[in-house]
């Protein structure tokens, strides 16, 4: 079945809903808002015949005070039967097997370029070839800003060839704060807690600290020293998630630990223990 003929698939309450859907986005096709948060520049990768998976790429800009998080995305069953944001750059991918999603962060006034070779959407499973010019509705969910349908261009403008400042109009002023490093303050390698070796050669230090408020995750990395606090579990996927709301740690059976800032997406493996 290919996406040309999805709906016959669905009912016609369904379709009518995905209709309606893909004309309210369509009215703001080029910079959707949920809240402080804009979403633009949605483009997905055209498939060959037979692929399970397709790829995604997008801006998302928080204009506001306060950090988001863009923490689900959803899509028909008739498109794909799921949806996540993965780390895992295109060329590395294998099939759908590979079914993995994570937060992903936004301080407040950032503005994050997720391109194909970083975070970006994965449709997986999908029910026939993207072809050049399809237009699929997707739901995204942020933590704060809540839910928006947006509709991904297949064959579109691609980021890989488009710098951050030339497609995203973000305030001077940011551009300025990002280019003004605070000095930083190391902190030595504690003495206690599991080792983890990280893909860029660095070690993770782990352990645990309880309180009131619940059992939070003390890590150490690359000279910094970080605690996070436990999330609760979301529907999907068997995983473990700490985060601030800058910075995660995430478990999941297979994986280990998968660290992100932000910036930095680091998949972790067990290396030893000490005492």
């Amino acid at each position: 079945m290919t996406l040309s003929n999805y709906g016959q698939a669905v009912t016609t309450t369904a379709m009518l809903f995905l209709i309606a859907l893909f004309l309210s986005a369509r009215a703001h096709a080029d910079t959707v808002w949920a809240g402080d948060i804009s979403i633009s520049n949605i483009n997905g990768l055209p498939t060959p015949k037979g692929a399970d998976i397709a790829h995604v790429s997008l801006v998302i800009s928080n204009t506001g005070a306060e950090g988001d998080a863009l923490v689900a995305v959803d899509v028909s069953p008739a498109i794909a039967s799921a949806a996540g944001f993965d780390a895992l750059p295109v060329r590395v991918y294998r099939g759908a097997n590979l079914r993995r999603s994570q937060p992903v962060f936004f301080g407040a006034g950032q503005t994050r370029l997720l391109g194909l070779e970083d975070v970006h959407l994965v449709l997986y499973d999908i029910q026939g070839p993207f072809e050049r010019g399809m237009q699929v509705p997707v739901r995204l969910t942020f933590q704060k800003a809540g839910s928006v349908i947006v509709i991904v261009d297949v064959g579109g403008r691609s980021f890989e060839t488009v710098s951050s400042e030339s497609i995203v109009n973000e305030p001077a002023l940011f551009r300025i704060q990002q280019q003004i490093k605070p000095a930083r303050v190391r902190i030595d390698e504690p003495t206690s807690g599991a080792e983890f070796r990280c893909t860029d050669g660095s070690k993770l230090v782990l352990s645990f600290a309880g309180d009131e408020s619940g059992v939070s995750a003390l890590i150490w990395l690359h000279g910094d020293q970080y605690k996070l606090p436990n999330q609760p579990p979301e529907p999907g996927p068997v995983q473990i998630v700490w985060s601030d709301g800058d910075h995660s740690l995430t478990w999941s059976p297979g994986v280990q630990l998968m660290w992100m800032n932000g910036v930095t997406h680091l998949m972790c493996g067990r290396g030893g223990h000490h005492h």
